[in-house]
């Protein structure tokens, strides 16, 4: 089953580099002369989220490195508790990489809400990179342009650190590692497509904070250089 992507709306700006967790996701003080906008601690903590990946997503993300030209963006924003990413697939959860990209199939179970209809979907969410990225953007387009009026998605485009994001919903809009029946925001950076994604149209701001995380990431950690920032401890260069 591949996952859902969506997103919610913008977080209040705090001193990214001033307020990170650790890879138990508890918040750390750096050098605030180093930080970079970001969401405060306190609407993350409203959203069951928290800033610092674990120590076993960390691992996996290395892992994945290993096995991709692309540079893997861990995430910086994570739903808060353990996050399962194993060696070998369970369930929806499992990680890869290849030639094209590659993809975090993750399970959280702090996702689950009470009474929710599918416990199992609700758990999943999904950091994925591909190039290039031309089909997979037209994919998602024809997608949200189905003419069933009933199903069809309206895009809305959101800019962080100068880099454009799409957000769709709906129950048709897909791409490439989200499935139908879920919503989507993705982005491009040169020639690669990337994109983020939670279950369930009612996890949108849950989903875009971690998609604004990543674009904040992406957007201030050159992986070749040290920047000092703790966020740039979680960007591993793919194989050269």
């Amino acid at each position: 089953m591949r996952a859902c992507i969506l997103a919610g709306v913008i977080g209040v700006a705090c001193a990214f580099g001033g307020c990170l967790g650790g890879d138990g996701g508890s918040p750390r003080r750096v050098d605030a002369a180093r930080a970079v906008s970001f969401p405060s601690e306190q609407l993350l903590a409203r959203l069951g989220l928290v800033v610092g990946p674990p120590a076993n997503l960390i691992r996996a993300c290395r892992r994945v490195a290993r096995k991709t030209p692309l540079t893997v963006y861990c995430p910086p924003i994570v739903p808060v508790g353990p996050v399962e990413a194993p060696k070998r697939r369970h369930e929806n959860a499992y990680v890869f990489g290849d030639e094209r990209g590659y993809g975090l199939s993750l399970q959280s179970e702090s996702l689950i809400d009470p009474g929710v209809r599918d416990p199992f979907a609700a758990k999943h969410w999904v950091v994925a990179a591909t190039a290039p990225a031309r089909r997979l953007v037209e994919s998602v387009d024809a997608s949200v342009a189905d003419p069933r009026a009933e199903f069809r998605s309206t895009p809305r485009r959101f800019t962080v650190d100068g880099i454009e994001a799409t957000l769709v919903t709906g129950d048709l809009a897909r791409s490439g590692f989200a499935g139908s029946g879920h919503a989507i925001v993705y982005w491009t950076i040169g020639d690669s497509f990337h994109q983020a994604s939670v279950h369930f149209d009612d996890k949108a701001r849950v989903a875009e904070m971690i998609a604004r995380g990543l674009i904040t990431q992406m957007a201030n950690c050159d992986p070749s250089l040290s920047s000092g920032r703790r966020i740039c401890e979680w960007v591993f260069p793919g194989r050269g």
